[in-house]
Order: structure tokens, then sequence, then C-alpha cells
């Protein structure tokens, strides 16, 4: 009796150790900062990561050659569509079962679960396929404060800065053959400057509201894509065609319509969300949005997605400025062009964000429009339209062709790791923008 009793003592402990542990290893899934916030404000939007991303599909299909670029897209969505389903079927049937709002995205192989609780979370994250369990991010914006009235006989000083008034006339382009995308607060599609080049077909999509045509409640959006694609005299590439996703809404930018915008310029809708188009992704995309803190990668699978796709994109680093190492995320990240800001006379703008960054990425200056104009001069060059600059191609020209002459830090700006006496790139210009000089460089 005594020898039972102490074997049904030893397998209740042993029981509660293994439970004990399967609870540990679940718990460490979850950031330690949701917990908190979970136990202080109660239910909260999360974002679910899985083992190992989509890093599987996208690296098959980078070691594939593919007739044209519309095959390669529809192959990468097909086997991320497959993945995803595979992955995250197990948790989406658990999700189902409790009648759980959630959204899945196959272009990142993610899942946002709505007004989630910590049990539900604790039970999710003991599935072997999550790696990560983290709070629903949410970006704010910095409202625009100088407005820029179109005139066509003004060529605004941005686009003359950069010289790119002297490419449309030395290369004969000024865009003409690119598509350019913003995600933001949307786009004014009846803006002067504006509505001439916009692209309808495929062209809109407004994760919120499910509105038909392009609009901006804020005018951060409208701006960013006058800067890149405006006419008279107001964008750098106005020749370009262009599409938007409206990732923000108003002041702010939630994960969840940040995500779906990132899944639609993989693969275009219509505004109502059906009839896909793959056929229909952009060149470039514009983000001028992010964290006020860098070294996050939850945004990185669907910028790996659009890589794979032969999208380039650009992010905004921060107006965190002047103090180093300020870079946001997903601005900080490899693979993307990072954005800072300069004024009119070559002066760092105050503001503006610096490296080192927290991934170690360098810092680098294009902007969207500037990597438009890049392509179709790129194109002219060839005689192939359909000719494209791959990130690595485009990073060795920036690199090879920075401008440095009559740039200054300005007022009060740190001197940052490798910054501005070290030469160029450095940590608080990156590589300066001359289009007339880098298009020259272009082999």
């Amino acid at each position: 009796m005594v020898r039972m009793t102490s074997r049904l003592v030893f397998q209740v402990c042993l029981g509660t150790i293994i439970f004990s542990i399967g609870i540990f290893e679940a718990s460490s899934k979850i950031d330690a900062g949701l917990v908190r916030t979970l136990i202080a404000l109660g239910n909260q939007d999360v974002l679910v990561n899985f083992v190992g991303g989509n890093s599987r599909v996208i690296n098959q299909i980078q070691s594939q050659s593919f007739r044209s670029r519309e095959v390669k897209v529809r192959a990468l969505t097909r086997e991320l569509q497959t993945l995803t389903r595979n992955t995250q079927s197990p948790v989406k049937d658990l999700l189902n079962h409790q009648d759980i709002q959630y959204q899945s995205f196959w272009s990142s192989n993610q899942m946002v679960i709505r007004n989630a609780h910590l049990s539900l979370l604790r039970v999710v994250a003991n599935f072997p396929q999550v790696s990560r369990i983290q709070k629903l991010p949410v970006v704010h914006l910095k409202p625009i404060k100088n407005k820029i009235v179109p005139n066509a006989d003004a060529i605004q000083w941005g686009v003359t800065k950069i010289q790119a008034d002297q490419v449309w006339s030395t290369f004969n382009t000024t865009g003409e053959g690119v598509v350019v995308a913003n995600i933001d607060t949307g786009v004014r599609g009846t803006h002067e400057a504006l509505a001439a080049n916009f692209r309808s077909d495929h062209g809109w999509f407004d994760p919120y509201n499910g509105t038909a045509f392009p609009n901006d409640q804020n005018g951060h959006g409208t701006h960013t894509m006058g800067t890149i694609a405006g006419t008279k005299g107001i964008g750098v590439a106005p020749g370009s065609k262009w599409i938007a996703c409206r990732g923000c809404d108003s002041s702010s930018c939630g994960g969840e319509q940040l995500l779906a915008c990132g899944q639609w310029m993989l693969n275009p809708t219509n505004p109502d969300g059906n009839g896909t188009d793959p056929s229909k992704i952009p060149d470039v995309i514009s983000n001028s949005w992010g964290s006020s803190v860098g070294g996050d990668t939850w945004y990185n699978a669907t910028i790996d997605a659009w890589k794979a796709a032969g999208i380039l994109s650009t992010f905004a680093l921060g107006n965190q400025g002047p103090s180093c190492r300020t870079g946001g995320s997903p601005g900080d990240q490899p693979g993307v062009f990072s954005v800072g800001s300069t004024d009119k006379n070559d002066r760092l703008s105050y503001f503006s964000s610096r490296g080192p960054s927290a991934s170690n990425s360098q810092l680098m200056k294009p902007e969207a429009g500037t990597i438009a104009l890049m392509l179709s001069a790129y194109r002219n060059q060839q005689g192939d339209p359909t000719a494209r600059l791959a990130f690595d191609k485009m990073v060795t020209t920036i690199e090879k062709s920075a401008v440095t002459q009559g740039l200054t830090l300005g007022f009060f700006s740190y001197r940052c790791a490798l910054g501005f006496n070290s030469g160029f790139p450095n940590n608080e210009f990156g590589f300066e923008t001359d289009m007339l000089i880098k298009i020259k460089c272009v082999d």
C-alpha cells in the first residue's frame, strides 16, 4: 500500500513537472510586455508569428528561374498560400471552434487575433508551429506642416535639389512605364496634381472602410504621393502611374491594416477585395511610416515577399533626431531603402533620425520617386520596357555615387559613430541623393 501510494505521488509530481514545463514553454513565446498589458488592461489584439515565417518559400522561389515576372509572382503567391494554410491550420481550427475573430496573412505567414485573452494565448502558444505572440503594433503619424500649392510653371526646390529635372531632359523620361505605390493615409484621387496619373485598374484598396475611390482623411498620404509622382512641378517622377492602399486611418496605422496592404501589393484586387491580378503589382512602394524605436522585425516577412516579387520599397527612418540610434522600424531593417531629411540648404534636418540602426543596416537616403525615375531611365538606356533594377544593383549604384559637396550637419546635431566626418556612407546622411549622377552610374 505504501509502495502504491509512493508510485502515485511520483506520477502526480512527474505529471505536474511536465505540465509546468509545457506552460513555461508556452509562456516564453508570449512577449513579457504583452502579458503585463493583458493582466493590467484585459483583452488585446495580438500578432501571432509562426516558425520559419515565409522564408522557406522565399528561398525556394529565389533559387528558381521564371520566364516572366508575372509567372514568378503567381508561383510565389501560390506557394505562400499553401505554406500558410498548412502551418496555421491547427490554430485556425481552435479559433473557429471558439468563435474567435482573427485574420490570416499568407504573404507573411502571420495571424492577427482580435480581442484575445491570456488564457487563449497560452493555448495558442502551445502549438509547436507558433514561434512568438506579440502585441499588434500601432504606428502613429506626425502631421504634415507645410502644404505645397501646385504650379505648372514652378518646379519645387526638392525636385531641382536632387537634379530630377535634369534627368527628365537628359534621359527623356519622367518615370514613364513605372508603377509607384504608397501605404499611407490614402491619396486624394481628385487632387489636381495626381488625378491624371492614377492607375484605376486594381489601383486602390481601403482595408478600413472598403471605399471605392482613393481618398485621404489626413493629407499625409496625398503629400507623400505628390512628392513621388505629382505633376505640376511637385513630384520627382510625374510620368509614372500610382496606386495606393490605405494602411493608416487618419493619424495612426493599425498593424492589421498595414499587413493587409502589404499583402494587397503582392496580389492587387479591385476595391471590393475581389478579382486578384498579380500582373498589377507595383515596381516600388513608399512607406512613410514607422515606429519610434528600432530593432522590431514584425514587418520583415512582408518586405521579404516584396523583394522576392521584384518590388523595391522605401521606409521613413523616423523623426526622432537629433540623437544617434534613433532610427525606427521597419526603416532600420535590412532590405529596405531608408529615408531621412535635409533642407533646401543641404543641412540635415534636426528631427531626422540617425543611425547606426539596431539591425546594423546602412542608412540610405533615396525616396520612392527617386527610385522610380532611376528605374525608368534604366529601362530607356537598356531599350527594354520590362528591364528591372534588382535591389542589390540599386544599392550598388547608390553607394558608388554618393554626393557629399555642400552637406552640413546643421544645428542641434550629434556626431554619431561612423558619422559625417568619417566619409560616406555614414549614420547621419547615409547616401545623399543626386539623381543625374546616380543614373549615369548605373551599369
